[in-house]
């Protein structure tokens, strides 16, 4: 952390950028997902999204 005038400025030491694959290992899909979560992805599309 370096203090700035006024302001606390925090950065990580080593960003590491996960993969698609390193994400999806370490997702858990035993749990059903809540509903308002679900109602989001059930939801139809509004604008230009690619789906």
């Amino acid at each position: 952390m370096e203090k700035e005038e006024k302001s606390l400025s925090g950065k990580p030491s080593n960003p590491h950028r996960y993969t698609m694959d390193e994400l999806l290992a370490v997702s858990d899909y035993s749990q059903p997902q809540p509903l308002d979560e679900r109602e989001w992805i059930d939801a139809p599309a509004i604008g230009r999204e690619l789906v």
